[in-house]
């Protein structure tokens, strides 16, 4: 933990050195005669801060996980490993043929990262993961923007989990411009949008467009995630624990959906619940199976994307982690209660952080980079500062990046460009535009 934490200072030192060194050159009187040396210049800092991470000696040796039969009764040790399978771009399978490997390369870089193109409200991502045989797992995070436990486990899947057999699809930033204001809907609830909408409605598109991907053939099972208030309890055991609390469960519609191979919900649901429990962080936290029994009258329920995947015979559950914890724990528990469905499945995977708050804290902190020029400038941004000025930009064509994880994006704002990473405003970017000269080799 030292070594980590000692490494951790340094490279946060080595950045603001950097940043506060570049600020300083290019405020300076004499940067309008420098031109191209100017750019250059920023080129190289970038380099040098993106050079300085991927290199820098790590003390972890990569090993793999697989889902276990029976979790331990505390986290498994750690299973960090230091570059990424291959990430899948947006609607794209991944390529799962590249095993984990050991530091990445300068040339490995793009490929981890996940293409976007610069837009004001930004639309879901689409990922599909794993060898493209068996049962389909879909799992859905950020429906409501202001519950970033659900929407970081997802990005987590698909940015540090290889899926060697089975198949998973992830849709971790549903509702974007809500993750983005931390907002439950800027329009209203959209998981109360699935039963009848308005074509008017300015969501329309996108809920239409995730009940595609429900409705597909290949979907077996449907995994929506969020954080609830409080601990949900089935007897009142005050304020925070009773049953109209949401946080710390499993929820089904019903106890069976008649006629599917994975009809027995509750029985799916109870093993999640058993597994979560079995690796505890604090009593508190006990998960429980919720039946919202949703056919027999709950208007509200009726509603909601699980009972319209219910409703159109496809086995759908909510998972539900506690807004009274902290984000790195919501998080552990929704990737616990995940690998949970995912062994019960038969998908196995491997893992590249150590499944525990400070793993899942250091792997959501490994994805906050953003790139632009074809990766020529690339800008670490975990703790960056405020604003960021004179971030030199291609001049006269449409603004692409690429970002290290989904729920990273760009806003603009009039000149400014806003780094949004799920409910943070990371950083603020004001460009530079220049004209770049590819001719040069290398």
């Amino acid at each position: 933990m030292k070594i980590r934490q000692s490494r951790k200072a340094a490279l946060a030192s080595l950045a603001k050195i950097t940043s506060d060194g570049l600020a300083r050159v290019l405020d300076h009187p004499a940067r309008r005669v420098w031109g191209k040396k100017r750019l250059a210049a920023c080129l190289c800092v970038a380099a040098g801060i993106l050079l300085s991470i991927i290199f820098w000696p790590r003390t972890n040796t990569p090993s793999n996980t697989t889902a276990p039969e029976n979790f331990a009764a505390s986290p498994p040790a750690a299973v960090a490993v230091d570059s990424a399978p291959e990430a899948a771009l947006a609607s794209e399978p991944a390529n799962e043929n590249s095993p984990l490997r050991g530091p990445v390369t300068l040339e490995d870089f793009p490929h981890r990262l996940i293409s976007q193109e610069l837009k004001n409200k930004p639309d879901f991502t689409f990922h599909r993961l794993g060898d493209g045989k068996g049962p389909v797992m879909l799992v859905v995070g950020g429906i409501q923007g202001d519950e970033p436990g659900g929407f970081s486990a997802a990005s987590l899947l698909v940015t540090h989990y290889n899926i060697t057999k089975g198949t998973v699809w992830v849709v971790p930033n549903l509702n974007f411009p809500s993750i983005i204001l931390r907002d439950r809907g800027p329009f209203g609830d959209m998981n109360r949008k699935f039963a009848t909408l308005s074509k008017d409605d300015p969501e329309y598109a996108t809920v239409s467009r995730i009940k595609e991907i429900i409705l597909a053939p290949e979907v077996e099972a449907v995994l929506n995630l969020h954080d609830g208030s409080g601990f949900y309890r089935p007897q009142w055991e005050g304020p925070l624990h009773n049953p109209e609390r949401w946080g710390q469960s499993v929820i089904i519609d019903q106890e069976e959906l008649h006629g599917h191979p994975l009809g027995e919900l509750k029985d799916l649901a109870g093993y999640a619940v058993d597994r979560a429990n079995a690796v505890l962080l604090a009593p508190e936290h006990r998960y429980h199976l919720k039946n919202t029994h949703t056919r027999e009258g709950d208007k509200e329920m009726e509603k909601t994307l699980t009972y319209f995947a219910i409703c159109n015979g496809k086995p759908a559950f909510g998972v539900e982690a506690s807004k009274n914890v902290s984000l790195p724990e919501r998080a552990y528990y929704h990737t616990r209660v995940l690998e949970s469905f995912m062994h019960q499945l038969g998908i196995n995977f491997t893992r590249r952080f150590e499944l525990s708050p400070q793993g899942v804290s250091d792997a959501l902190e490994e994805n906050a980079l953003i790139a632009f020029t074809d990766n020529r400038v690339v800008l670490p941004l975990f703790n960056a500062r405020s604003t960021l000025n004179h971030i030199p930009l291609k001049r006269g064509e449409k603004l692409e990046f690429h970002t290290a994880s989904p729920i990273l994006t760009l806003v603009k704002k009039d000149n400014v460009l806003e780094v949004h990473y799920g409910n943070r405003l990371l950083t603020k970017l004001i460009p530079d535009y220049h004209d770049y000269d590819d001719s040069l080799p290398g």
